[in-house]
C-alpha cells in the first residue's frame, strides 16, 4: 500500500511526512502543556490578536489597530504582511488559546518550511529519498527554530524562501524569464515578510545576473523581467500603496537600531547558529568538498545556487566589512539589523545545494549520505527535544516567568499569565502582558538627524510611560471601525489619551469633532485634550483613503488570476 501510495502520490506522502515529522518535534510542548515564550511573542501575538478579533467581532480597520497593541490605534499590520496577519489571526481563532496556537503555528511552519525546500529539491533533480530527509533536517535548523525559540518572524520568510527560488532557477534551466511565476513569488514573499523580500531579491540578483551573462537574448531578458515587476506591482498594490501614503504623511519610528550590528554575525556572538543542531557543520563539509573537486563540472544552477550560497555565508559573518556601513544611518543596512540573519536564509541554500551534488554520486554512495542524513535528524530531534525541555522547564514553569524581559509590563503573577496562554480568552494574555515596541508610532520629535540608538530606547520608555501605564485608568471598546474611549475627569482640564493620532486620524471628543488646533500631539502622537468635569468620551477613528478598497480589490482579483495562473503552470517533478 506504501509502494502504491509512493507511486502515485509522492508528494502527498512528502506532505504528511513533513506534518508528522514537525509534530514529533513538539512532544516537548504537548507534554509539559508548557510554552516556549521569546523576546518578539507580545508583539506579534499583538498583531494576530488585532486581527482575529476584527474578523471575530466585525469591526475592520485595515490601517489601524483596534484589539491589540492597547486599543491604542497603532498602525502596524498595514506595513507588516496585512493579508499574513489575517490568515495568522484566523489560525489564531481555530486554536481557541494561545497554547494551541502556538502548536499549530509551528506545526504549519515546520510542514510549509519542509515542502517548500522539498519542492526546490524536486526542481533542481535532487532524488526523492534524499529531498524528504535534507527537507526534514531543515526544519530542525534555526532557520525555522527562530520562530520556535523566540517568535522571530523572519522563520517564516524563510519557510517561503526556497519555494520562492524555483522561478530563479527555472530561468537558469530554460533561459526563459517565467514572468507570471517570479512576480508570484516575490509578491507572496512581500505579503509575508517585507525584510525578506530583500533577501531573496538579493538571490534572483545573483541567479539572474549568471543567467543574464550567459543569454544571447539580453534585451528580451530585461523586458520580461519588466514585465514581471510590473505584475509585482499589482499584486502588491495593497502594501506598497498604503506603505509610500503613510510614510509621505507621517514621521514615522523604525524598528529597532540594533546598537551591535557588527557583533551580530555568525563568527561573533552567534556561533552556536553555526551548530544549531550539532549535524549543521557536516553539510558545510560536503559543500565545500565537492565545490572544490567539481567547481568546473557544475552545472549552471548548482554553481548557482553554490555561488548564493556563498554569498550569504560571507554577508553573515564579519567577512564582509559592516564595520564601515554599520552605524551610519543607511536605512537598508538598518533594515537588516542583524547580519546573521543571512545565514537563516543560506541554510536552505546549503541543503538544495547539497542535494544536487550528492545525486551526482553512485547509488552506494547515496545511499551512505542519506544514512548520514537520518542519523542528523536523530540527532537533530533530540537536540531540539532538549532545547525545549530546557527553556519550558527553565523559565515557563519558573518563579520569573517573563518577569525579567526587558521593555516589558506585566498586571498579573506568573501564574495568572500562564493560564492565560489556555484560556479561551485571546485576550486575558494581551491584557495582562504589554511590551513597549514603539514601531511605526509617529516621530514629532524636535530632532531632525537620523534617529540614535539613545532615542530609539528612550522611545521604548515614552511608549510605555504615555500608552501603557495610563491605560489602566480609561475604558476602550470598539464600535464599527472607531475606538470609542472613556474616562472621568474630577475637574476640568487638560488630559493625556492613551491613543496614538497619526495625519489621517480623527478625534471626536464629548460629541464635536476636533481640529488640530483644538488638542496637541507628544513625541509620539499621544493627543492631550481639554476633558470636561465628569464623564468624557473620545473616539478616535481613521480617514480612510477613496482609493484603499479598489486597491485592496485590485490586489485581491490580481492574485485570483496569478492562483490560477500557477495552479495550471506548475508541474513538480516526481520522478525518482
Amino acid at each position: 500500500m506504501l509502494k502504491n501510495m509512493l507511486k502515485k502520490h509522492p508528494n502527498l506522502v512528502a506532505l504528511a511526512l513533513f506534518a508528522g515529522f514537525s509534530l514529533l518535534l513538539l512532544i516537548p510542548h504537548l507534554t509539559t502543556k508548557g510554552m516556549v515564550t521569546g523576546a518578539d511573542l507580545i508583539f506579534h501575538y499583538n498583531r494576530f490578536y488585532d486581527a482575529a478579533m476584527q474578523m471575530k467581532e466585525g469591526n475592520f480597520s485595515y490601517i489601524i489597530s483596534l484589539y491589540g497593541y492597547q486599543q491604542s490605534g497603532r498602525i502596524v499590520n498595514a506595513l507588516y504582511g496585512p493579508y499574513f496577519a489575517y490568515l495568522q489571526g484566523t489560525l489564531v481563532l481555530l486554536s481557541g488559546t494561545w497554547f494551541r496556537y502556538q502548536i499549530l503555528s509551528n506545526l504549519l511552519l515546520g510542514t510549509l518550511s519542509a515542502t517548500s525546500l522539498y519542492l526546490l529539491m524536486r526542481e533542481v533533480k535532487v532524488k526523492y529519498s534524499l529531498s524528504l530527509l535534507l527537507s526534514m533536517f531543515f526544519v530542525t535548523t534555526y532557520s525555522i527554530q527562530y520562530w520556535w525559540a523566540t517568535q522571530g518572524f523572519t522563520s517564516w520568510g524563510v519557510a517561503l524562501f526556497p519555494l520562492c527560488l524555483i522561478p530563479a532557477v527555472r530561468f537558469l534551466q530554460t533561459k526563459k524569464v517565467p514572468i507570471f511565476l517570479m512576480a508570484g513569488a516575490v509578491g507572496l514573499m512581500l505579503q509575508v515578510h517585507m525584510l525578506s523580500t530583500l533577501f531573496l531579491v538579493l538571490a534572483y540578483g545573483i541567479l539572474f545576473l549568471i543567467g543574464w551573462l550567459k543569454s544571447d537574448q539580453k534585451l528580451k531578458i530585461i523586458r520580461d523581467v519588466a514585465l514581471s515587476v510590473g505584475f509585482f506591482l499589482l499584486l502588491t498594490i495593497n502594501i506598497w500603496l498604503p506603505l509610500v501614503y503613510i510614510n509621505m504623511t507621517n514621521t514615522l519610528v523604525p524598528p529597532f537600531v540594533n546598537k551591535k550590528f557588527v557583533l551580530n554575525t555568525v563568527n561573533w556572538l552567534k556561533v552556536h547558529f553555526l551548530v544549531y543542531p550539532y549535524p549543521l557543520p557536516i553539510f558545510f563539509g560536503i559543500y565545500l568538498y565537492f565545490l572544490v573537486k567539481n567547481w568546473k563540472k557544475q552545472s549552471v544552477v548548482l554553481g548557482g545556487l553554490a555561488l548564493t550560497y556563498a554569498v550569504f555565508l560571507i554577508l553573515s559573518t564579519n567577512l564582509f566589512p559592516w564595520q564601515l556601513v554599520a552605524g551610519k544611518g543607511i536605512a537598508l543596512v538598518e533594515l537588516i539589523q542583524f547580519p546573521f540573519r543571512f545565514f537563516l536564509y543560506a541554510n536552505a541554500l546549503l541543503l538544495a545545494v547539497v542535494g544536487v551534488q550528492v545525486s551526482g554520486l553512485s547509488e552506494k554512495l547515496q545511499k551512505v549520505f542519506s544514512g548520514l542524513v537520518l542519523a542528523s535528524l536523530f540527532v537533530g530531534v533530540g537536540f531540539l527535544w532538549n532545547e525545549s525541555y530546557k527553556e519550558i522547564n527553565g523559565h515557563y514553569y519558573s518563579d520569573t516567568f517573563l518577569q525579567k524581559r526587558i521593555y516589558t509590563t506585566l498586571y498579573g503573577t506568573t501564574e495568572e499569565l500562564r493560564a492565560s496562554f489556555h484560556s479561551t480568552d485571546l485576550g486575558e494574555f494581551i491584557h495582562l502582558a504589554h511590551k513597549s515596541t514603539p514601531d511605526y508610532v509617529p516621530d514629532l520629535s524636535d530632532n531632525t538627524e537620523h534617529i540614535t540608538n539613545e532615542e530609539s530606547d528612550n522611545t521604548y520608555f515614552t511608549y510605555r510611560d504615555q500608552v501603557i501605564l495610563p491605560n489602566q485608568d480609561f475604558t476602550k471598546e470598539v464600535k464599527a471601525d472607531s475606538l470609542v474611549i472613556s474616562w472621568e475627569a474630577t475637574e476640568a482640564g487638560e488630559q493625556a489619551v492613551p491613543v496614538v493620532v497619526y495625519a489621517d486620524s480623527q478625534l471626536s471628543l464629548n460629541g464635536e469633532a476636533l481640529t488640530a488646533e483644538e488638542f496637541h500631539l507628544s513625541a509620539i502622537g499621544v493627543p492631550t485634550v481639554t476633558s470636561q468635569k465628569g464623564q468624557n468620551t473620545l473616539i478616535l477613528s481613521y480617514k480612510q483613503q477613496w482609493w484603499l478598497l479598489p486597491v485592496l480589490i485590485s490586489s485581491l482579483l490580481a492574485w485570483g488570476a496569478w492562483v490560477v495562473y500557477y495552479v495550471t503552470a506548475y508541474r513538480p517533478s516526481t520522478s525518482s
